[in-house]
């Protein structure tokens, strides 16, 4: 998802709302027992049903491809985009429920039937999770290259958005120096696989724990999972 679409989804939770509680395996609504809105129309409405149970049959298939590591950040991922979806979904209803759902599952949708359970080794290539995306490119040079964003998915309080280069530092380990108007070494992203996954760390050398490419509270660090751009497009 571009940048542009993750503040235009997350900047509407930033309306006040409650916000239902994850469960911690997601399974499609139970049409069955369909009582609360968002589960009447998701029920109800054909392409949200098929959305719904696309994200559901992915995230099995998932869960049983991925690493062990890779299915414990999976189920965090989901955690968070059930409470995001929740969120923005609280208190709406009629046509207005029906089309912020269709934007939340249709994103989640696309996202979850395009991630490879078990990618090649290396750095290179495009990572995702619930907060953002970062690219690795690597030249011909052997320099690896790289542009990252995020968005806070629980009410766009804080935005990051980063850009820079690096080099390998071990097999599957680099450290990626992020371009900043200031000084593009003070801040770096040390990446690394763990298994299945991206790990991302930050990593100041000034002691300022301020992020120049963040907003408060934001940041790039985390777990992420390679996507096949093409079956993404196709999606």
């Amino acid at each position: 998802m571009s940048l542009m679409s993750r503040l235009a989804l997350a900047a509407l939770l930033s309306l006040p709302a409650g916000m239902a509680t994850a469960q911690s395996a997601p399974q499609a609504a139970d049409c069955s027992r369909a009582t609360q809105p968002m589960d009447r129309a998701i029920c109800t409405t054909p392409d949200l049903r098929r959305l719904d149970q696309s994200i559901a049959t992915a995230y099995r298939r998932l869960l049983a491809d991925l690493d062990r590591n890779g299915a414990a950040a999976l189920r965090d991922d989901q955690r968070v985009f059930i409470n995001a979806r929740n969120r923005a979904a609280a208190g709406r209803t009629g046509a207005e429920l029906i089309t912020e759902l269709r934007g939340w599952l249709g994103e989640r949708a696309k996202t979850l039937n395009s991630l490879l359970a078990n990618p090649n080794d290396g750095l290179v290539g495009h990572w995702v999770n619930i907060n953002g995306e970062i690219d690795v490119v690597q030249w011909a040079s052997g320099v690896l290259t790289f542009n990252a964003n995020a968005v806070d998915p629980l009410g766009a309080r804080w935005v990051c958005d980063a850009d820079g280069d690096g080099e390998w530092t071990g097999e599957n380990e680099g450290t990626l120096e992020v371009k900043t108007g200031e000084d593009t070494s003070r801040w770096s992203l040390v990446i690394s696989r763990k298994g299945d996954t991206l790990q991302v760390q930050e990593r100041h050398v000034s002691g300022d724990r301020s992020i120049p490419y963040c907003g408060l509270n934001g940041g790039l660090s985390g777990t992420y999972f390679r996507v096949d751009p093409l079956t993404l497009e196709r999606n």
